[in-house]
């Protein structure tokens, strides 16, 4: 119904984790929900995709931080990039 997609306020704590390279969840709509609620803060995760970034220590003590004093001491994360495999550039001469 209409009221599911209703723009809505809230005066409860929250903390977005945006990340950067999320083709699900776009981070302009993240913004626009966290512009929601009232006392919203944001984490943008460089380097990151949809649900890449939760095993990352750095965010799971960002998470931390934040469930216990209700405030974030960052507003970004940058993530290092995944180990990709080498190319071989050479002609394989088959």
């Amino acid at each position: 119904p209409d009221e599911f997609r209703a723009p809505f306020r809230s005066d409860l704590p929250a903390l977005f984790l945006i990340a950067e390279q999320d083709g699900r969840t776009f981070a302009a709509e993240q913004q626009q929900n966290a512009s929601q609620f009232s006392q919203s803060h944001s984490i943008m995760i460089q380097g990151a995709g949809h649900d890449s970034f939760m095993h990352e220590p750095e965010v799971i003590r960002r998470i931390s931080h934040f469930l216990s004093n209700g405030t974030v001491d960052t507003d970004q994360i940058q993530l290092p990039l995944p180990p990709f495999a080498s190319v071989s550039t050479k002609p394989s001469g088959n």
